[in-house]
């Protein structure tokens, strides 16, 4: 499984994001990332979730920070 999608994965099991909702998430791969040749997810992406009421950050342990 890609990186990024265990991370979502724990953010949604924790309550942080509310499954059945739509939010956009921008995923941010290193350059090195297997992602870019068709691999899977082997970095540390930055992953921003654009909500209605602003910016968060999900970080590797799946828990949100928020930005200002």
């Amino acid at each position: 499984m890609h990186e990024y999608f265990k991370r979502l994965s724990i953010a949604l099991g924790l309550g942080i994001l509310d499954a059945g909702t739509v939010n956009h998430a921008l995923i941010f791969h290193d350059n090195w990332c297997g992602i870019h040749e068709k691999n899977e997810c082997n970095c540390n992406p930055d992953i921003i979730i654009q909500t209605p009421t602003g910016q968060m950050k999900v970080q590797k342990d799946g828990t949100i920070q928020g930005i200002a």
